[in-house]
């Protein structure tokens, strides 16, 4: 790669952290509140796309990264402000991990409910042999 495409490769990767946390921000707001399931699933796909793209961007830029040799002062700069970003995404990672294990908890027990519910409502339904000997009496 020569230094115009290091720069570009940089710039791509800054713009996809900033969608990366974008996706993020929008699956914890999604799952703070009554979400539209087809929108998380949506903003699922779009942040599992972007880390796949920042995954072969990383592979292009590790060379240069990896090797000590000085870049220049844009690249540097990008790749300072795509690390912040990258921390963002982590920190809105960990938010999101957060609010699904909290809401899989809460769905659980509602489902627990539910079920004890179903329970006692068998409980005044009539069964079928009761139902049979009641037309029998009749």
């Amino acid at each position: 790669m020569d230094e115009a495409e290091i720069v570009a490769a940089s710039r791509r990767e800054h713009a996809l952290y900033e969608d990366l946390c974008a996706a993020y921000q929008t699956l914890a707001a999604g799952l703070d509140s009554a979400c539209d399931a087809s929108r998380l699933v949506d903003e699922n796909r779009r942040a599992e796309s972007t880390i796949e793209a920042l995954r072969g961007l990383a592979a292009a830029l590790a060379p240069y990264r990896m090797t000590g040799e000085p870049v220049p002062p844009a690249v540097q700069a990008v790749w300072k402000a795509s690390a912040a970003l990258a921390a963002d995404a982590a920190r809105l990672n960990a938010t999101i991990t957060g609010l699904v294990r909290t809401r899989g908890e809460a769905v659980s027990a509602r489902l627990a409910e539910v079920r004890r519910g179903r329970r006692a409502l068998r409980g005044y339904r009539p069964s079928a042999a009761r139902d049979a000997a009641s037309r029998c009496l009749a």
